[in-house]
């Protein structure tokens, strides 16, 4: 398992599964083998705000539906949008429609069985 932080402040897991070659194909000499590297990314998610507006960057491991979704204090959906057509890796999503007013926020991004939450504070 790999795990970091990436210069814009999202957070990444990856993991790394090493297979061996089939018996067929591997070579006769003790200890020589191949191994072959794949790298899964977790789902993940960070914002930044600027007047009133939230960009988001998002990791998706897949290009399974997924959703990101901006709830106020009080539980209200005040912004969604389906993310999953995006496909697998690093996406900057921008909000768009209303401006939001100073408060807390709770942004939801959701695929599969995965779910990430982040807080997120407009200021004046």
């Amino acid at each position: 398992m790999l795990a970091g932080g990436s210069v814009d402040g999202a957070n990444d897991l990856s993991a790394l599964a090493f297979q061996t070659a089939p018996a067929a194909s591997r070579p006769q000499q003790p200890g020589a083998g191949t191994a072959q590297a794949q790298i899964s990314s977790a789902l993940a998610m960070s914002a930044k705000t600027a007047g009133g507006r939230v960009t988001f960057a998002v990791q998706l491991p897949s290009g399974d539906p997924a959703t990101l979704s901006l709830f106020d204090i009080a539980g209200r959906n005040v912004w969604s949008t389906p993310v999953g057509q995006l496909g697998a890796g690093l996406h900057a999503v921008e909000m768009s429609g209303a401006t939001l007013q100073p408060a807390i926020y709770f942004a939801r991004l959701s695929q599969g069985r995965a779910t990430r939450y982040a807080r997120i504070a407009v200021v004046p």
